[in-house]
């Protein structure tokens, strides 16, 4: 049995939800590949442009999605979409 307890007010402050939710989904969709793979992979930019998102938010693009943390999903969602 799961409980899931919803908090009113986000954890992390979000400027665009549907840019973190197509971030997620991209790092998650594609089981067992590393991060920058799976963003590549998730139709979310070029390579260059995830590299550089990566880099300006500190996320090394070697790790695994479930390593991260939602403060650094949130900070690389807001430079992805810019």
């Amino acid at each position: 049995m799961i409980r899931a307890t919803f908090r009113p007010v986000s954890r992390v402050p979000l400027e665009d939800e549907a840019a973190f939710t197509r971030l997620v989904r991209a790092a998650f969709g594609q089981r067992r590949k590393t991060l920058a793979n799976a963003l590549r992979g998730g139709g979310l930019g070029s390579a260059q442009l995830i590299a550089s998102a990566l880099d300006r938010a500190a996320v090394d693009g070697g790790r695994r999605a479930e390593t991260l943390s939602l403060e650094e999903f949130a900070r690389l969602a807001r430079l992805l979409d810019r």
